[in-house]
Protein backbone atom coordinates (compact mmCIF):
# COMPACT_ATOMS: atom_id res chain seq x y z
CA UNK A 1 0.00 0.00 0.00
CA UNK A 2 1.17 3.24 -0.56
CA UNK A 3 -0.03 7.21 -0.82
CA UNK A 4 -1.16 8.54 -4.24
CA UNK A 5 -0.14 11.48 -5.42
CA UNK A 6 -2.57 13.73 -3.63
CA UNK A 7 -1.26 12.34 -0.42
CA UNK A 8 -5.28 12.40 0.54
CA UNK A 9 -5.81 8.99 -0.93
CA UNK A 10 -4.14 5.55 -1.43
CA UNK A 11 -2.89 2.70 -3.76
CA UNK A 12 -3.34 -1.08 -2.51
CA UNK A 13 -1.68 -3.53 -4.62
CA UNK A 14 -2.62 -6.31 -1.83
CA UNK A 15 -5.50 -8.97 -2.06
CA UNK A 16 -7.40 -11.17 0.61
CA UNK A 17 -7.30 -14.60 -1.21
CA UNK A 18 -8.61 -17.65 0.51
CA UNK A 19 -6.04 -20.69 1.86
CA UNK A 20 -8.94 -23.49 1.16
CA UNK A 21 -11.28 -22.59 -1.26
CA UNK A 22 -14.82 -20.65 -0.88
CA UNK A 23 -16.46 -23.17 -2.90
CA UNK A 24 -16.37 -26.96 -4.74
CA UNK A 25 -13.29 -27.39 -7.61
CA UNK A 26 -11.62 -24.60 -6.42
CA UNK A 27 -7.83 -24.93 -5.18
CA UNK A 28 -7.83 -26.41 -1.72
CA UNK A 29 -11.55 -26.55 -1.19
CA UNK A 30 -12.83 -28.93 1.89
CA UNK A 31 -15.92 -30.03 1.96
CA UNK A 32 -16.01 -30.58 5.69
CA UNK A 33 -15.38 -26.77 6.07
CA UNK A 34 -18.42 -25.02 7.41
CA UNK A 35 -19.28 -21.82 6.10
CA UNK A 36 -18.49 -19.46 9.03
CA UNK A 37 -14.80 -21.50 8.23
CA UNK A 38 -14.36 -20.72 5.04
CA UNK A 39 -14.86 -17.06 5.66
CA UNK A 40 -13.47 -17.15 9.46
CA UNK A 41 -9.79 -15.02 9.60
CA UNK A 42 -8.06 -18.16 10.06
CA UNK A 43 -8.73 -19.18 6.87
CA UNK A 44 -7.40 -16.03 4.84
CA UNK A 45 -3.72 -14.51 3.50
CA UNK A 46 -2.98 -11.38 2.62
CA UNK A 47 -0.79 -11.45 -0.66
CA UNK A 48 0.72 -9.29 -3.67
CA UNK A 49 -1.76 -9.88 -6.82
CA UNK A 50 1.15 -12.03 -8.52
CA UNK A 51 1.39 -14.56 -5.37
CA UNK A 52 -3.04 -14.76 -5.05
CA UNK A 53 -2.97 -16.03 -9.07
CA UNK A 54 0.43 -18.26 -8.20
CA UNK A 55 -1.06 -19.93 -5.07
CA UNK A 56 -4.45 -20.82 -7.24
CA UNK A 57 -3.08 -22.05 -10.07
CA UNK A 58 -0.99 -24.62 -8.57
CA UNK A 59 -2.52 -26.23 -5.50
CA UNK A 60 -0.37 -29.19 -5.45
CA UNK A 61 2.75 -26.81 -4.87
CA UNK A 62 0.88 -24.40 -2.35
CA UNK A 63 -0.71 -26.17 0.10
CA UNK A 64 -2.90 -25.52 2.56
CA UNK A 65 0.15 -26.34 5.64
CA UNK A 66 2.48 -24.41 3.65
CA UNK A 67 0.70 -21.52 3.32
CA UNK A 68 -0.59 -21.62 6.83
CA UNK A 69 3.34 -21.78 7.57
CA UNK A 70 3.87 -18.38 5.61
CA UNK A 71 1.25 -16.98 7.75
CA UNK A 72 2.52 -17.40 10.68
CA UNK A 73 6.21 -16.67 10.51
CA UNK A 74 4.81 -13.46 9.26
CA UNK A 75 2.96 -12.77 11.97
CA UNK A 76 5.73 -13.71 14.42
CA UNK A 77 8.31 -11.34 12.41
CA UNK A 78 5.71 -8.61 12.47
CA UNK A 79 4.78 -8.83 16.25
CA UNK A 80 8.45 -9.56 17.09
CA UNK A 81 9.98 -5.71 14.99
CA UNK A 82 6.93 -3.78 15.32
CA UNK A 83 8.37 -0.57 16.68
CA UNK A 84 11.81 -1.56 15.87
CA UNK A 85 14.28 1.04 13.57
CA UNK A 86 14.96 -0.58 10.20
CA UNK A 87 18.03 -1.69 9.08
CA UNK A 88 20.96 1.00 9.21
CA UNK A 89 21.72 2.08 5.81
CA UNK A 90 25.55 0.76 5.92
CA UNK A 91 23.60 -2.89 6.23
CA UNK A 92 21.24 -2.75 3.62
CA UNK A 93 24.35 -1.82 0.91
CA UNK A 94 26.57 -4.42 2.48
CA UNK A 95 23.53 -7.10 1.75
CA UNK A 96 23.26 -5.66 -1.95
CA UNK A 97 26.37 -5.69 -2.62
CA UNK A 98 26.19 -9.34 -1.20
CA UNK A 99 23.86 -10.07 -3.37
CA UNK A 100 24.98 -8.91 -6.62
CA UNK A 101 28.58 -10.04 -6.02
CA UNK A 102 26.38 -13.75 -5.30
CA UNK A 103 24.40 -13.39 -8.75
CA UNK A 104 27.31 -11.63 -10.62
CA UNK A 105 30.02 -14.69 -10.04
CA UNK A 106 28.20 -17.29 -8.33
CA UNK A 107 26.73 -18.08 -4.53
CA UNK A 108 29.27 -17.23 -1.99
CA UNK A 109 31.68 -15.15 -4.19
CA UNK A 110 32.60 -12.82 -1.40
CA UNK A 111 34.91 -15.94 -0.72
CA UNK A 112 36.74 -16.13 -4.40
CA UNK A 113 40.13 -14.59 -4.39
CA UNK A 114 39.45 -13.04 -7.62
CA UNK A 115 36.05 -10.85 -6.34
CA UNK A 116 37.80 -8.08 -5.29
CA UNK A 117 40.02 -7.25 -8.57
CA UNK A 118 36.67 -8.39 -10.71
CA UNK A 119 34.80 -5.46 -9.09
CA UNK A 120 37.63 -2.85 -9.13
CA UNK A 121 38.43 -3.98 -12.82
CA UNK A 122 34.56 -4.00 -14.02
CA UNK A 123 34.54 -0.37 -12.34
CA UNK A 124 37.40 0.91 -14.56
CA UNK A 125 36.31 -0.86 -17.19
CA UNK A 126 33.87 2.09 -16.89
CA UNK A 127 35.32 4.90 -16.15
CA UNK A 128 37.60 4.08 -19.40
CA UNK A 129 34.62 3.82 -21.67
CA UNK A 130 34.01 7.64 -20.52
CA UNK A 131 37.56 9.32 -22.29
CA UNK A 132 39.25 6.98 -24.13
CA UNK A 133 42.19 8.95 -24.41
CA UNK A 134 42.96 8.09 -20.75
CA UNK A 135 43.54 4.93 -18.94
CA UNK A 136 42.42 4.30 -15.45
CA UNK A 137 43.43 2.02 -12.33
CA UNK A 138 42.00 1.88 -9.61
CA UNK A 139 43.15 0.95 -6.07
CA UNK A 140 41.61 0.47 -2.32
CA UNK A 141 44.20 0.40 0.03
CA UNK A 142 43.08 0.37 3.98
CA UNK A 143 39.56 1.61 2.89
CA UNK A 144 40.62 4.45 0.70
CA UNK A 145 40.12 4.77 -2.99
CA UNK A 146 43.21 5.87 -5.28
CA UNK A 147 42.97 6.34 -9.07
CA UNK A 148 46.32 6.54 -11.62
CA UNK A 149 44.93 8.23 -14.48
CA UNK A 150 47.34 8.11 -17.39
CA UNK A 151 47.10 9.91 -20.83
CA UNK A 152 47.10 7.70 -23.97
CA UNK A 153 47.03 10.02 -26.58
CA UNK A 154 49.07 13.74 -27.41
CA UNK A 155 45.37 15.56 -26.90
CA UNK A 156 44.50 13.61 -24.12
CA UNK A 157 42.81 17.22 -22.00
CA UNK A 158 40.91 18.48 -19.34
CA UNK A 159 40.01 21.88 -18.33
CA UNK A 160 39.82 23.30 -14.63
CA UNK A 161 37.94 26.29 -13.63
CA UNK A 162 38.72 27.93 -10.49
CA UNK A 163 38.70 31.17 -8.40
CA UNK A 164 41.74 33.39 -10.04
CA UNK A 165 43.60 33.40 -6.31
CA UNK A 166 43.18 29.84 -6.05
CA UNK A 167 44.33 29.88 -9.93
CA UNK A 168 47.77 32.01 -9.36
CA UNK A 169 48.84 29.37 -6.48
CA UNK A 170 47.76 26.82 -8.67
CA UNK A 171 50.68 27.82 -11.39
CA UNK A 172 53.03 28.90 -8.63
CA UNK A 173 52.56 25.30 -8.00
CA UNK A 174 52.89 23.72 -11.43
CA UNK A 175 56.03 25.89 -12.17
CA UNK A 176 57.92 24.44 -8.74
CA UNK A 177 56.62 21.24 -10.53
CA UNK A 178 58.90 21.71 -13.44
CA UNK A 179 61.58 22.76 -11.48
CA UNK A 180 62.21 20.22 -8.61
CA UNK A 181 59.54 17.20 -9.87
CA UNK A 182 56.87 18.65 -6.40
CA UNK A 183 53.74 16.98 -6.92
CA UNK A 184 50.72 19.63 -7.19
CA UNK A 185 47.59 18.66 -4.65
CA UNK A 186 44.06 20.07 -5.25
CA UNK A 187 41.13 19.77 -2.89
CA UNK A 188 37.96 19.47 -4.54
CA UNK A 189 36.21 22.04 -3.27
CA UNK A 190 38.59 24.83 -4.74
CA UNK A 191 38.05 23.36 -8.69
CA UNK A 192 36.00 22.26 -10.82
CA UNK A 193 36.70 19.92 -13.67
CA UNK A 194 35.80 20.10 -17.52
CA UNK A 195 36.30 18.81 -20.93
CA UNK A 196 36.00 15.40 -20.11
CA UNK A 197 33.50 13.15 -19.07
CA UNK A 198 35.88 10.69 -17.16
CA UNK A 199 36.88 13.79 -15.18
CA UNK A 200 33.88 15.46 -14.42
CA UNK A 201 32.35 12.09 -13.44
CA UNK A 202 35.23 11.53 -10.82
CA UNK A 203 36.33 15.46 -9.92
CA UNK A 204 32.67 16.74 -9.37
CA UNK A 205 31.12 14.34 -7.25
CA UNK A 206 29.50 16.54 -4.17
CA UNK A 207 29.75 13.16 -1.70
CA UNK A 208 32.84 13.38 0.42
CA UNK A 209 35.95 14.89 -0.13
CA UNK A 210 38.15 14.68 -2.95
CA UNK A 211 41.70 15.77 -3.55
CA UNK A 212 43.26 15.60 -7.10
CA UNK A 213 47.51 15.09 -7.53
CA UNK A 214 49.12 16.14 -10.52
CA UNK A 215 52.23 14.22 -11.11
CA UNK A 216 54.97 15.30 -13.37
CA UNK A 217 55.92 12.68 -16.42
CA UNK A 218 58.05 10.21 -15.41
CA UNK A 219 59.47 6.83 -16.49
CA UNK A 220 60.38 3.73 -14.43
CA UNK A 221 63.51 2.60 -13.97
CA UNK A 222 65.56 0.30 -11.64
CA UNK A 223 68.13 1.65 -8.94
CA UNK A 224 70.85 -0.25 -8.07
CA UNK A 225 71.93 0.63 -4.00
CA UNK A 226 75.39 -0.06 -2.94
CA UNK A 227 77.26 0.43 0.34
CA UNK A 228 80.98 1.97 -0.61
CA UNK A 229 84.19 3.25 0.77
CA UNK A 230 87.45 4.05 -1.05
CA UNK A 231 88.63 0.58 -0.66
CA UNK A 232 85.26 -1.57 -0.58
CA UNK A 233 81.86 -2.07 -2.18
CA UNK A 234 79.17 -4.24 -1.61
CA UNK A 235 76.00 -4.47 -3.21
CA UNK A 236 72.97 -4.24 -1.76
CA UNK A 237 70.30 -4.97 -4.38
CA UNK A 238 68.06 -3.40 -7.03
CA UNK A 239 64.76 -1.51 -6.33
CA UNK A 240 62.35 -0.02 -8.50
CA UNK A 241 62.13 3.32 -9.12
CA UNK A 242 61.17 6.32 -11.44
CA UNK A 243 63.06 8.81 -13.84
CA UNK A 244 61.36 12.13 -13.79
CA UNK A 245 62.39 15.21 -16.39
CA UNK A 246 62.30 18.78 -15.19
CA UNK A 247 62.99 21.76 -16.81
CA UNK A 248 66.81 21.98 -16.11
CA UNK A 249 67.85 17.99 -15.31
CA UNK A 250 66.98 14.67 -14.66
CA UNK A 251 65.35 13.10 -10.96
CA UNK A 252 65.33 10.25 -9.62
CA UNK A 253 63.69 8.30 -7.28
CA UNK A 254 63.51 4.74 -5.61
CA UNK A 255 62.42 3.33 -2.22
CA UNK A 256 64.84 0.41 -0.84
CA UNK A 257 63.87 -2.20 1.71
CA UNK A 258 60.07 -2.04 1.79
CA UNK A 259 60.40 1.63 1.82
CA UNK A 260 62.96 2.07 5.12
CA UNK A 261 65.48 4.16 2.65
CA UNK A 262 63.95 6.51 -0.14
CA UNK A 263 66.30 7.58 -2.50
CA UNK A 264 66.42 11.62 -4.37
CA UNK A 265 68.93 12.02 -7.00
CA UNK A 266 68.71 15.24 -8.90
CA UNK A 267 70.74 15.24 -11.73
CA UNK A 268 71.27 19.45 -12.45
CA UNK A 269 72.16 19.73 -15.87
CA UNK A 270 71.91 24.00 -16.56
CA UNK A 271 75.56 23.63 -17.25
CA UNK A 272 76.12 20.55 -19.63
CA UNK A 273 79.99 20.94 -19.42
CA UNK A 274 79.88 20.25 -15.91
CA UNK A 275 76.66 18.25 -14.63
CA UNK A 276 76.16 18.10 -10.62
CA UNK A 277 75.00 15.41 -8.97
CA UNK A 278 73.31 16.03 -5.26
CA UNK A 279 71.89 12.60 -3.61
CA UNK A 280 69.73 12.38 -1.01
CA UNK A 281 68.79 9.49 1.50
CA UNK A 282 65.95 9.35 3.82
CA UNK A 283 66.23 6.52 6.29
CA UNK A 284 62.69 6.04 7.92
CA UNK A 285 63.44 3.51 11.12
CA UNK A 286 60.22 4.06 12.30
CA UNK A 287 58.60 1.66 10.27
CA UNK A 288 60.64 -0.83 12.37
CA UNK A 289 58.52 0.02 15.48
CA UNK A 290 56.97 -2.63 17.44
CA UNK A 291 58.18 -5.38 14.96
CA UNK A 292 59.97 -8.14 16.15
CA UNK A 293 63.86 -7.62 15.57
CA UNK A 294 64.32 -10.84 14.35
CA UNK A 295 61.99 -10.62 11.55
CA UNK A 296 62.97 -7.05 10.28
CA UNK A 297 62.35 -7.41 6.59
CA UNK A 298 65.69 -7.54 4.59
CA UNK A 299 68.05 -6.98 7.56
CA UNK A 300 70.60 -9.45 6.32
CA UNK A 301 70.83 -7.37 3.44
CA UNK A 302 71.42 -4.31 5.57
CA UNK A 303 73.36 -6.40 7.78
CA UNK A 304 76.19 -6.54 4.73
CA UNK A 305 76.49 -2.80 4.98
CA UNK A 306 77.33 -2.63 8.51
CA UNK A 307 80.98 -2.76 8.42
CA UNK A 308 81.55 -0.24 5.36
CA UNK A 309 79.33 2.22 6.80
CA UNK A 310 81.24 1.61 10.50
CA UNK A 311 84.35 2.64 8.81
CA UNK A 312 84.19 5.67 6.94
CA UNK A 313 82.10 4.34 4.55
CA UNK A 314 78.66 5.74 2.32
CA UNK A 315 75.36 4.36 0.36
CA UNK A 316 75.80 4.87 -3.06
CA UNK A 317 73.35 4.50 -5.97
CA UNK A 318 73.14 3.03 -10.02
CA UNK A 319 70.98 3.24 -12.00
CA UNK A 320 69.50 0.41 -14.48
CA UNK A 321 67.76 2.58 -17.14
CA UNK A 322 64.80 1.37 -19.09
CA UNK A 323 66.94 1.27 -22.67
CA UNK A 324 69.31 -1.14 -21.04
CA UNK A 325 71.60 1.28 -20.37
CA UNK A 326 73.71 1.00 -16.73
CA UNK A 327 75.12 4.00 -14.53
CA UNK A 328 77.36 3.40 -11.57
CA UNK A 329 77.38 3.27 -8.99
CA UNK A 330 78.51 7.03 -8.35
CA UNK A 331 82.05 7.85 -6.98
CA UNK A 332 82.58 7.80 -3.25
CA UNK A 333 83.94 11.46 -3.98
CA UNK A 334 84.72 13.51 -1.05
CA UNK A 335 81.96 13.85 1.43
CA UNK A 336 81.62 16.07 4.41
CA UNK A 337 81.57 15.14 8.24
CA UNK A 338 78.20 15.04 8.07
CA UNK A 339 77.20 13.04 5.76
CA UNK A 340 79.89 10.26 6.88
CA UNK A 341 78.18 10.48 10.71
CA UNK A 342 74.85 9.92 9.17
CA UNK A 343 76.10 7.00 7.61
CA UNK A 344 77.79 5.56 10.50
CA UNK A 345 75.53 5.97 12.93
CA UNK A 346 73.31 4.13 10.68
CA UNK A 347 75.89 1.17 10.67
CA UNK A 348 76.02 1.58 14.07
CA UNK A 349 72.37 0.75 14.53
CA UNK A 350 72.41 -1.91 12.18
CA UNK A 351 74.90 -3.32 14.26
CA UNK A 352 72.89 -2.60 17.70
CA UNK A 353 70.72 -4.59 16.46
CA UNK A 354 72.63 -7.59 15.62
CA UNK A 355 73.88 -7.77 18.66
CA UNK A 356 70.94 -7.95 20.71
CA UNK A 357 69.45 -10.51 18.23
CA UNK A 358 72.86 -12.86 18.33
CA UNK A 359 72.89 -12.88 22.35
CA UNK A 360 68.62 -13.39 22.92
CA UNK A 361 69.47 -16.25 20.49
CA UNK A 362 72.51 -17.72 22.08
CA UNK A 363 70.80 -17.87 25.54
CA UNK A 364 66.83 -18.58 23.84
CA UNK A 365 65.93 -15.54 25.99
CA UNK A 366 62.87 -13.22 24.73
CA UNK A 367 62.73 -11.80 20.91
CA UNK A 368 63.80 -8.31 21.44
CA UNK A 369 60.89 -5.64 20.09
CA UNK A 370 62.16 -2.46 17.93
CA UNK A 371 61.67 0.86 19.37
CA UNK A 372 63.01 3.70 20.94
CA UNK A 373 66.22 3.34 23.11
CA UNK A 374 68.83 4.77 24.87
CA UNK A 375 72.51 3.56 24.67
CA UNK A 376 75.57 5.55 25.65
CA UNK A 377 78.89 5.33 24.68
CA UNK A 378 80.09 3.20 27.49
CA UNK A 379 76.72 1.04 26.61
CA UNK A 380 77.84 0.48 23.13
CA UNK A 381 80.68 -0.72 23.48
CA UNK A 382 79.86 -3.26 26.52
CA UNK A 383 76.93 -4.48 23.93
CA UNK A 384 79.78 -4.94 21.53
CA UNK A 385 81.78 -6.84 23.56
CA UNK A 386 79.24 -8.80 24.89
CA UNK A 387 78.49 -10.11 21.62
CA UNK A 388 82.25 -11.04 20.97
CA UNK A 389 81.95 -13.32 23.40
CA UNK A 390 79.33 -15.50 22.15
CA UNK A 391 81.32 -17.31 19.81
CA UNK A 392 83.97 -18.47 22.77
CA UNK A 393 86.02 -17.45 25.74
CA UNK A 394 88.32 -14.67 25.16
CA UNK A 395 91.80 -15.10 26.39
CA UNK A 396 94.22 -12.56 27.23
CA UNK A 397 98.44 -13.42 28.07
CA UNK A 398 100.67 -11.58 29.48
CA UNK A 399 101.35 -7.71 29.60
CA UNK A 400 98.24 -7.16 26.96
CA UNK A 401 96.34 -7.77 30.48
CA UNK A 402 95.19 -4.46 31.87
CA UNK A 403 95.96 -3.69 35.21
CA UNK A 404 93.15 -2.56 37.82
CA UNK A 405 91.88 -1.77 40.68
CA UNK A 406 89.05 -2.56 43.01
CA UNK A 407 87.91 -2.93 46.50
CA UNK A 408 86.52 -5.70 48.84
CA UNK A 409 85.93 -6.42 52.25
CA UNK A 410 89.26 -7.54 54.77
CA UNK A 411 87.31 -10.79 55.11
CA UNK A 412 87.27 -11.57 50.95
CA UNK A 413 91.08 -10.41 50.78
CA UNK A 414 91.54 -13.06 53.34
CA UNK A 415 89.87 -15.63 51.79
CA UNK A 416 91.89 -14.82 48.80
CA UNK A 417 95.25 -15.33 50.68
CA UNK A 418 93.92 -18.62 52.30
CA UNK A 419 93.41 -19.96 48.38
CA UNK A 420 96.79 -19.18 47.55
CA UNK A 421 97.94 -21.25 50.13
CA UNK A 422 96.32 -23.57 49.41
CA UNK A 423 98.27 -23.71 45.50
CA UNK A 424 95.38 -21.48 43.64
CA UNK A 425 97.75 -19.93 41.59
CA UNK A 426 96.80 -16.40 42.64
CA UNK A 427 93.51 -17.02 40.96
CA UNK A 428 91.04 -14.45 41.17
CA UNK A 429 87.39 -14.61 39.46
CA UNK A 430 85.31 -11.46 38.74
CA UNK A 431 81.28 -11.64 37.75
CA UNK A 432 79.84 -8.78 37.43
CA UNK A 433 75.80 -9.35 36.49
CA UNK A 434 73.89 -6.66 34.84
CA UNK A 435 77.07 -6.25 31.81
CA UNK A 436 74.58 -6.05 29.04
CA UNK A 437 72.47 -3.03 28.91
CA UNK A 438 68.43 -3.71 28.36
CA UNK A 439 66.88 -1.88 25.80
CA UNK A 440 64.25 -3.07 23.06
CA UNK A 441 61.89 -4.34 26.06
CA UNK A 442 64.29 -6.83 27.00
CA UNK A 443 65.61 -7.73 30.41
CA UNK A 444 69.26 -8.98 30.85
CA UNK A 445 69.88 -9.13 34.28
CA UNK A 446 70.82 -12.93 34.57
CA UNK A 447 73.26 -12.38 32.23
CA UNK A 448 76.81 -13.00 33.95
CA UNK A 449 80.27 -11.08 32.65
CA UNK A 450 82.61 -13.76 34.09
CA UNK A 451 86.49 -13.13 34.24
CA UNK A 452 89.40 -15.17 35.45
CA UNK A 453 92.78 -13.86 35.99
CA UNK A 454 95.81 -16.33 36.55
CA UNK A 455 98.94 -15.36 38.04
CA UNK A 456 98.40 -11.68 38.28
CA UNK A 457 100.79 -9.80 40.71
CA UNK A 458 98.57 -8.15 43.38
CA UNK A 459 98.98 -5.12 45.44
CA UNK A 460 97.22 -4.35 48.29
CA UNK A 461 96.48 -1.23 50.72
CA UNK A 462 94.58 -2.39 53.93
CA UNK A 463 92.73 0.81 55.19
CA UNK A 464 90.37 -0.64 58.06
CA UNK A 465 88.23 -3.10 56.94
CA UNK A 466 88.49 -2.22 53.41
CA UNK A 467 91.01 -3.69 51.23
CA UNK A 468 92.75 -1.70 47.88
CA UNK A 469 93.47 -4.09 45.30
CA UNK A 470 95.86 -3.54 42.92
CA UNK A 471 95.94 -6.38 39.73
CA UNK A 472 99.05 -6.19 37.69
CA UNK A 473 99.79 -8.50 34.79
CA UNK A 474 103.11 -10.28 34.46
CA UNK A 475 104.55 -12.28 31.64
CA UNK A 476 103.36 -15.17 32.88
CA UNK A 477 99.65 -13.84 33.88
CA UNK A 478 96.74 -15.21 32.38
CA UNK A 479 92.82 -13.42 31.67
CA UNK A 480 90.04 -15.84 30.54
CA UNK A 481 86.36 -14.00 30.03
CA UNK A 482 83.02 -15.43 29.14
CA UNK A 483 79.71 -14.42 29.31
CA UNK A 484 77.19 -16.58 30.74
CA UNK A 485 73.49 -17.05 32.38
CA UNK A 486 73.15 -16.89 35.84
CA UNK A 487 71.95 -19.82 37.79
CA UNK A 488 69.92 -17.52 40.13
Amino acid sequence: MASKIDGCSSSNVGVAAHICAAAPGGPRYKLEQAEAERKHYDNGIWLCTTCSRLIDVDDDSYSEELLHGWKSQTLDYVRNNIGKQLLPKEEIESMALKNTLDYVSGKDSIFYADTPSRMVGFIDDHLNRLDSRFSVQTNIIDGATFRNIIPLTSDASFAISMKKSDGEVFQANLDEMEETGKPVKLSSDSFKFTGSKLFEALGNDENGSREFIIQPSSKKIMIDLYAMSDSNQVYLGSFKGKQINLKNGLKFEAFAFNKLIKVSCFYDLVDIQDPKMIVNYVIKTSLWDSKNVNKLPFFNKLLMAKETLQTGGILSIGFELKDGEAIGPIPMGKQNQEQLEFFEQFGNLIHIIDCYKKITDKFNLSVPVYGDFELSVEDYDRLTYASSLLDGEEIVLGNNINSFQFNMSLEEYEKILGNRKESRLNELRVSQKGFVPNNFGLDLKSLELIRTYLNMDLDAIVDGKIVKLSLMPNENSKSISSLSISGD
